[in-house]
């Protein structure tokens, strides 16, 4: 395979070249950019390669409108995205919302008959059927900076800080929006295998929420419990890496 070279605002990654076995293509939690992953390399095999999604509305786009709608995103990601589902075997994680994202990234794909990951990893997400706890993307600013302290990952520097926050609750809100109002529909399933992942301290999400993913692919399904609350990945990646390379190294 020829080296990839890419410039695309919706990718941050090194280019993918010969020793690029399985790109890895990574959605970020709620306000979150794709620098999260930038830890990520260092813990994987050399033939896994990491593609970071870089949403607008964030880092290097945060001039740029977040998206709120699901379908409207998920119509630029596949034409985005497409010279890395096309050119490379290629795997697809997300955390959170971005786990949604994921999800519906893959479905589509499945429906418009492009190609399909080697493997679906969902984490710090309960299944799409499950109503979640709170509606937060139409209340107050207040009600979002207190889910954001709940689920820990964001620095109470920031979070107290009224001029940092006018920048980032709009993308917050966004991400809200689209977890809150997407839709399951009839034939909601994948061709893949899905991992779901979560923290036993989540207050999001337990164990049962994660093994109802089960339902949502046609191929295997393993649910995997890991220490920690909804976002200890972002500071000790690690754990939940050496379980996506167990999945995964099969593949490279």
């Amino acid at each position: 395979m020829s080296d990839l070279k890419i410039n695309n605002p919706w990718i941050l990654q090194p280019k993918l070249s010969h020793s690029t076995s399985l790109n890895l293509i990574c959605f970020p939690p709620g306000g979150c950019g794709a620098s999260i992953f930038n830890s990520w390399s260092k813990y994987l095999p050399s033939g896994l390669a990491i593609s970071a999604v870089q949403l607008p509305g964030r880092e290097t786009r945060f001039k740029e409108v977040a998206f709120s709608n699901m379908a409207l995103l998920i119509s630029e990601l596949l034409i985005s995205l497409l010279p890395y589902v096309k050119n490379v075997p290629f795997a697809v994680f997300g955390h959170s919302v971005g786990a949604l994202i994921a999800f519906e990234f893959v479905r589509q794909l499945h429906q418009n008959h492009l190609p399909s990951p080697e493997y679906l990893i969902v984490s710090g997400r309960r299944a799409p059927h499950i109503p979640l706890d709170k509606i937060l993307h139409l209340q107050a600013d207040s009600a979002l900076i207190e889910e954001l302290r709940l689920i820990g990952g964001t620095s109470d520097l920031i979070l107290d800080d009224p001029e940092l926050m006018s920048l980032f609750l709009p993308i917050v809100r966004a991400d809200f929006t689209i977890n809150e109002t997407y839709q399951v529909f009839n034939e909601f399933s994948v061709n893949c295998p899905i991992l779901a992942m979560g923290g036993y301290d989540d207050p999001l999400v337990n164990q049962d929420f994660l093994e109802q993913w089960r339902q949502y692919t046609t191929g295997e399904f393993e649910a995997v419990m890991l220490s920690g609350g909804h976002m200890t990945f972002k500071e000790n990646p690690q754990p939940l890496l050496d379980v996506v390379v167990r999945k995964l190294v099969k593949n490279i």
